[in-house]
Formats: C-alpha cells, structure tokens, sequence
C-alpha cells in the first residue's frame, strides 16, 4: 500500500505540471491584454505600457513561463496582476467555502441517490421504478445554472425563505451558514444524485441475478439481509466510482453556481482571474482543483479495498 501510495503521488508531479502548462500558454496566446483589462479601453498607450513593464508582460513568453515555472517549483504561487496581493493566502481564504458547498453537494446526492437507486432496483418494472428513473432523467436534463436560478426565484425572491446570495462563514453562525448553503448547495447536488441513482439501479439489478442472491433467498435469509450483507457490497464499486468522478467535477461544477450565488469559493476566484486575465490565479487555482480530484480520485481506490477484501495494492 505504502508503495502504491508512493507512486501515485509522484505520478501526480508531472500531471500537475503538464496541467498547469497548458493553462499558462493558452491564456498567454488568447486575445487581448491584461494591461488594459486592469486599466479600461480609455488608457493611453503609455500608461498601458507602463503597466506591462511593471507587471512584467512585455518580456519574451518563454523567459515569462520559466520564472513562473521556478517560483511554482518553490511553492510560491505568486502575485495576483490585478490585486498585488500573494496569490497562496487568497487560496487559503477562498478554500473553506469551496469545500462547504462540495461537502454539502455531496452529502445532497447520497441522501438522494443511493437510496433513489436501490428503490428501483427492489421495485423493478413498478410504478415505483418508473417515478424513480423518471426523476433520474429529469435530474440530468436540468442544468444546473438553470435550476440554481429557479430555486432562487422560487424559495428567496418568491417565498423568502432562504437568502439568494452571500456567505456567512461557519465559524462565525452556523445556523445563517447553513441557510446561505441550501440552494448552492441542492443546485450541484442534483444532477449527481440522478447519476448516481441511475448507477446504483444498474449495478445493483446485476447483482440481484447472480446466483448467490437467488441461494441466499433459497436459504430463507430475509430479503433486508439479503439486500445489506450479499448485495450492497458487491454493487458499490462501479457506484463509488461514479461518486468519486463526479465529487471531482464538483471542483469545476462550483464555478457558475458560486458566480450566481455571490459564493466567495475559488470557482467564482478563477472566474473572476479569467475575465480579468489574472494568469497566475487562473494557474495557482487551476493546480488546487487538479490537485483535489486526483486526492478524490485515491480515496476511491482505497476505498475499494475496504470493501472488497480481495482488492490489494502492492
């Protein structure tokens, strides 16, 4: 295990860096310029130059990429263009909520999904099986910068139950930071929930016919121990996997619904650096998200150990 360990971490060096690569020459090669995105179209040319030489944009692409490759290596993510601020303890700052509304997504679609999914593989071909994949499909019809907006309509502007915007962090009211969370949250979570109960459905009608199930009900075990100690663990590998992929797509996922929801997490960061042309944020930011779905991505692989005894890695 330690070695295995070992290797994936170094494994995630040069994924990292060949992600972080790619981000800086295609922002580097999009049209437009930083120096006038921070000053306005209204600048004159010497201001905007003055600019570029003190941000130091006029100097060769590769000399730029090399110095922020080496202050990168050395674990200083650098300075924001536009702010002037270190870019390091803004991540820092912004981490926190990112992590609370993807914590919250998730505990959305397991409470969901898990439960959806195992409805209608126990009830296949019912009615009841019927309602459930059909909410499935809806939930993955449903973008979810559309359903974030609807539930803003219906539960803050109309109903004025929860607030439509704003963060209040956890440490300081729990109860106001749970209610700023709800309909980010539920807005992410949904769409996971019908992957993840269309999952569970597929994966555990498999099992359901194998022939172990059918000689665990032949012995008179009750249909709830067959479901709990023969099924449920032989069908959540493909499901956990699922779950993980799209834990990790909560990362990138957040960025439009933190944009609506005025949520201070590092989605609505990068997207603020990209209109601004902030390519060391953009970069900074984007090596934070890599880094936290290949985190996401091995927990599942231990995760399979513990479920299957069998699985071992050397």
């Amino acid at each position: 295990m330690n070695r295995y360990l070992a290797r994936r971490i170094l494994a995630l060096i040069p994924l990292m860096l060949g992600v972080w690569t790619l981000v800086f020459f295609l922002l580097n090669i999009l049209p437009g310029d930083t120096a006038i995105a921070i000053l306005g179209v209204e600048a004159s040319p010497e201001l905007v130059q003055q600019v570029r030489t003190n941000l130091g944009l006029d100097l060769p692409l590769h000399t730029r990429y090399i110095q922020a490759l080496f202050r990168t290596l050395h674990g200083d993510l650098g300075i924001s263009l536009v702010t002037g601020r270190p870019i390091g303890p803004e991540l820092l700052v912004r981490l926190p909520a990112t992590l609370e509304i993807a914590l919250a997504a998730s505990f959305i679609f397991v409470l969901i999904g898990f439960p959806l999914g195992m409805i209608a593989a126990t009830h296949r071909n019912t009615v009841t099986d019927f309602i459930s994949r059909m909410l499935a499909v809806a939930g993955l019809s449903i973008p979810n910068f559309w359903l974030a907006l609807i539930l803003m309509l219906t539960f803050s502007l109309r109903l004025r139950l929860l607030p439509s915007e704003g963060y209040v962090p956890l440490t300081e009211d729990l109860l106001q930071n749970l209610r700023h969370l709800i309909l980010p949250a539920t807005a992410l979570g949904v769409a996971m929930a019908a992957v993840v109960a269309r999952m569970t459905r597929s994966s555990l009608l498999d099992v359901l016919g194998q022939d172990f199930v059918r000689t665990a009900r032949a012995k008179g075990l009750p249909p709830g121990k067959v479901l709990s100690r023969h099924c449920l663990r032989n069908a959540l590998l493909p499901v956990i996997t699922v779950a993980g992929i799209e834990v990790g797509t909560l990362f990138g996922g957040t960025v439009i619904v933190e944009q609506i929801f005025a949520w201070p997490g590092i989605g609505r960061m990068v997207l603020d650096a990209i209109f601004k042309r902030d390519y060391p944020s953009v970069g900074a930011t984007v090596l934070v998200i890599v880094a936290s779905v290949v985190i996401i991505n091995m927990m599942v692989d231990f995760a399979y150990a513990l479920l299957d005894p069998r699985i071992r890695y050397d």
